[in-house]
């Protein structure tokens, strides 16, 4: 958008003191999609989240995430707001501190106290954005996970779930996720295999914690849910060689009814390499699938655990993503 003129950002700005709530929270508003100078326009915005109208502070804190990272300055103001009496104030200055700063320490300190709020859109958008600030939020892993295990709302659980899977050193989170592969949810479910998947991938899961969680993931192949199946099969993919001992339970998943989880497990036969070789007679089998995108991803498998070291790498497209 082109920039305004200073003043007409500094009349919006003198807007914030209206004596009509409407006509601030209006001003707040536009502030928030103009093109002004943030050195002038973030510490009015700043000193409007506290404003005795929730609909000024609301506004406020939505215009000051849109600025993103040149908000900063107003992080301890909305640190405070996200502890509004408002619900949507709270909601609000959430959702902007990921905009501007998730990573930060405080921030994140701020998101970490707000999994505690008593509504559960504060607490999903605060699992959220720790998901967003990913391996920095490392210390809210406790957190997230007694989130996981404990909250009723289920966005909030799914959003912890997620939020796991992001900050990807979570290896005291596998227990609960775990667990939360039977959650009566199967978006939950699904969450929690593809967390388990990032977290066996990261080279600083524990030995023992890495054998938990491929355990659990080979249960996950017979879930009730196709989704759920379909993320267990990837997430043994994403670990690759180390879920060897998955490789008897994706042969089987060769022959599932949903075309997208054979897919799937092609693909991760094909991550696993050359120990995933007991599964070629499955997969010459799957080269005869009805569906082209399963059997293409059959074919990427065999050359994968059949090829030499030197020319592993070439030869046809990676399948995964492809329908």
């Amino acid at each position: 958008m082109d920039p305004v003129p200073r003043e007409a950002a500094a009349a919006l700005i003198q807007a914030l003191k209206d004596e009509r709530g409407d006509v601030r929270a209006a001003a707040a508003q536009a502030l928030g999609n103009i093109d002004a100078p943030p050195d002038e326009v973030v510490p009015a915005l700043g000193r409007a989240l506290e404003d005795e109208s929730a609909g000024v502070g609301r506004e406020a804190a939505i215009s000051l995430g849109n600025f993103g990272p040149a908000s900063r300055r107003a992080v301890p103001a909305l640190i405070r707001a996200s502890k509004d009496a408002d619900l949507e104030v709270r909601c609000r200055a959430v959702d902007a501190l990921w905009c501007i700063c998730p990573e930060d320490k405080d921030v994140i300190s701020a998101f970490i106290h707000a999994l505690e709020d008593e509504h559960p859109r504060v607490r999903s958008s605060a699992a959220w954005a720790l998901g967003q600030a990913g391996p920095a939020a490392k210390e809210a892993v406790p957190n997230l996970v007694q989130t996981l295990k404990d909250d009723e709302d289920l966005k909030v659980r799914l959003s912890a779930a997620r939020a796991l899977g992001r900050i990807g050193h979570a290896g005291a989170a596998v227990p609960a996720l775990i667990e939360a592969l039977s959650d009566n949810d199967g978006d939950v479910r699904r969450a929690a295999g593809t967390a388990l998947g990032k977290i066996g991938a990261n080279s600083g899961t524990t030995k023992e914690a890495a054998g938990a969680l491929i355990l659990a993931l080979i249960r996950a192949l017979g879930d009730r849910g196709s989704l759920v199946r379909w993320v267990a099969a990837e997430a043994l993919g994403d670990i690759g060689p180390a879920a060897n001992e998955a490789v008897p339970a994706l042969a089987k998943a060769l022959k599932d009814k949903n075309p997208n989880v054979r897919k799937a497990a092609a693909w991760a036969l094909g991550e696993i390499g050359p120990v995933a070789k007991e599964a070629i007679p499955a997969l010459k089998e799957a080269l005869m699938d009805e569906y082209e995108h399963v059997r293409k991803a059959a074919a990427w498998a065999l050359e994968k655990i059949q090829a030499s070291p030197a020319t592993r790498k070439a030869g046809t497209s990676h399948p995964r993503g492809k329908q």
